[in-house]
């Protein structure tokens, strides 16, 4: 069986949902088992693909949606959020993800304005297939934008952001990065690589057509997103996490309420699913008692999985623990118990770093380096003047120095010039299929 038969027979399985022939749930699996056929003759990679259909009722249209595992972003984050970040490791993990969700907007084949017929919808899979799986584009994405937070914080929220135990908290920032729609009519010149692989496969007029009927049915917009305004996107969820987990520290309930928000605002199962983990991870597990009765069965399947019973403090507590632990040791010197003494050798070393910088994930690292020794002259200089003095083992003459000092690093590391042929080309070499190169 060739591949073209392959996506033929996926055609077939959509026809049946939009015909209402046999159940959803049979034909999803039949689309699952196939696909996962073509990606092994295609790519000679295994893959396992769960889809499912959104009931989406209130909510924009968002065609289809490419998710990885909470195993997968787990690994994502665990290098995203190393001191120094490894590249090569970060995109061969994410390319290496074999278990993928794929949700479906119902209105794909129930919206009788938007009447995609079955060859569309494969086109709209195709896009999807390449937009997230096997681009390098979004992992990067994700990585710079966390690496740029993360030099902006303050010490204490990025120790907080970086603890394992908090990274449920951070998935909504990739789940955002994959839920961006960004299309572009095949043939043009903009047109992105996830629009080149569904007209490699021989869906390029297809996906032509299914803009078309989007534009006439829901507008422009899926159209017209750009990549600034889509790194936006990623930035504002960065700051929604990091935010959350300084609030669970004082404010547990807003941090309830927040999941609760951003639940109601998703039609996916799958997005809901993640929230309600990340809410039972730190509240507790639910009880659907008594909302059957108060409210109708779309409302009650979202709002049951918010009744708290019980609060699992133990979790987030032991993670404020840790995290202050650790600012202790950033901090203080195990020996005298008083703030680190600023060494000239660390200084001399970042010096010799910055002469090293070659690329994006090099500048970043010297960075951290700096702001952290920024950091630390600036609890010395904060607690001879408001504190304790007899904590402070350098004078204010010499603090004051270092920190001129760490400027003009700071002015020198970010002044680098990086050689790349493209914004997200990071001196390394990948080789992917025509057509997955992001």
């Amino acid at each position: 069986m060739t591949n073209t038969d392959i996506l033929k027979d996926i055609e077939e399985s959509f026809s049946k949902i939009k015909m209402k022939r046999g159940s959803i749930d049979s034909n999803l699996n039949d689309i699952s088992k196939s696909l996962s056929t073509f990606m092994l003759k295609e790519y000679k990679t295994t893959y396992e693909f769960t889809l499912s259909v959104s009931e989406n009722i209130p909510h924009d249209f968002f065609g289809m949606t490419l998710y990885p595992t909470e195993e997968s972003m787990q690994d994502v984050l665990n290098i995203i959020l190393d001191d120094k970040v490894d590249t090569n490791n970060l995109i061969e993990k994410w390319n290496g993800g074999t278990s993928w969700h794929i949700e479906i907007d119902n209105k794909l084949f129930f919206d009788k304005n938007l009447n995609a017929n079955p060859s569309e919808i494969v086109a709209v899979l195709l896009h999807e297939i390449g937009h997230v799986l096997g681009t390098n584009s979004i992992p990067l994405r994700l990585k710079n934008k966390f690496r740029d937070k993360l030099l902006k914080m303050n010490i204490e929220t990025r120790v907080r952001v970086q603890n394992a135990k908090f990274r449920p908290i951070l998935y909504p920032a990739i789940i955002e990065a994959c839920s961006t729609k960004m299309y572009r009519y095949v043939g043009r010149s903009n047109e992105l690589a996830a629009d080149k692989y569904a007209k490699k496969l021989g869906y390029g007029e297809e996906l032509n057509s299914f803009l078309n009927k989007v534009i006439v049915s829901y507008g422009n917009r899926l159209t017209q997103v750009t990549e600034n305004e889509a790194e936006k996107d990623i930035d504002i969820m960065i700051d929604w996490c990091a935010e959350a987990i300084d609030e669970l520290k004082y404010r547990k309930t807003k941090l309830k309420k927040s999941l609760i928000t951003q639940s109601l605002k998703t039609p996916c199962k799958y997005v809901k699913g993640v929230l309600n983990k990340i809410k039972d991870s730190f509240f507790g597990f639910s009880s659907t008692k008594d909302f059957d009765d108060k409210f109708g069965t779309l409302e009650s399947s979202i709002f049951q999985a918010y009744d708290r019973i019980q609060v699992a403090q133990e979790l987030y507590e032991d993670g404020f623990r840790e995290c202050d632990q650790i600012l202790q040791e950033m901090f203080f010197s195990k020996r005298n118990k008083k703030i680190k003494k600023i060494d000239p050798l660390d200084l001399d070393c970042i010096n010799i770093e910055i002469d090293k910088i070659v690329t994006d994930d090099d500048k970043i690292y010297v960075l951290d380096l700096i702001y952290y020794q920024t950091e630390l002259v600036d609890k010395s200089i904060d607690t001879y003047t408001n504190g304790d003095r007899n904590l402070v083992q350098d004078s204010i003459a010499d603090l004051k120095s270092y920190k001129e000092e760490l400027r003009k690093m700071r002015v020198r590391a970010a002044g680098v010039k990086i050689k790349r042929r493209n914004p997200l080309d990071i001196s390394i070499k990948v080789d992917y299929p025509e057509g997955f190169e992001g």
